[in-house]
This record gives structure tokens, sequence and C-alpha cells, in this order.
């Protein structure tokens, strides 16, 4: 599952509206079945993926 940091983007702007203008980029995560995505400020959010049908 890939999550587009434009989603991450996008609920960041909605819970932290002070953070909505820091840029996101995807970071790599390999050994883990989270996605990880940054913003400058060392903030990280980490997004579950759907289980598995």
């Amino acid at each position: 599952m890939i999550i587009e940091p434009s989603l991450v983007h996008g609920l960041i702007a909605a819970q932290f509206p002070h953070r909505a203008d820091l840029p996101v980029e995807a970071v790599d995560a390999s050994g883990t079945a989270n996605a990880i995505s940054t913003a400058p400020s060392s903030a990280s959010r980490r997004t579950a993926p759907d289980p598995a049908p």
C-alpha cells in the first residue's frame, strides 16, 4: 500500500493547522509495516496500512 505525501499533508493540516505550510516527503522505511512521513521539524507521522484481505 502506498500512502501519498499529499494525504499525510492533508492530515497534518487538519490536525495541526500551524504546521500546514511544512513540506512532507515519504521516508524509505524497510522492516516496518507502517508508512512513515516526515516534515522538516523532525515531526513524523506513522500510518498503519489496511489489513490484508
